[in-house]
């Protein structure tokens, strides 16, 4: 999967996971759920003017905040909840 997006170069899918989270800001809050806080995730994700939110709702890997978050073992039901009330 990740040659398909990224091409067969170790360098590229390594400099993808790298900056995996550069310009999604609520991406990297969500995975960084277990330090994350409602009010910081609320604060990021209420910032972004309408028309980027529509441009980067989805990362490079094709995901999501909610597929993010959901990839954790116990998603953190607030952040989840400042999610869907931006995101509805």
């Amino acid at each position: 999967l990740l040659q398909d997006r990224f091409g067969n170069g170790t360098d590229d899918i390594v400099g993808s996971l790298v900056g995996r989270f550069d310009g999604f800001p609520v991406h990297e809050l969500c995975y960084r759920h277990s330090s994350t806080t409602a009010q910081e995730l609320r604060r990021s994700a209420f910032v972004e003017n309408q028309e980027a939110v529509e441009e980067s709702l989805v990362d490079r890997f094709g995901m999501t905040p909610f597929h993010v978050l959901f990839s954790a073992a116990e998603p953190c039901r607030e952040l989840l909840q400042v999610l869907f009330d931006k995101y509805p």
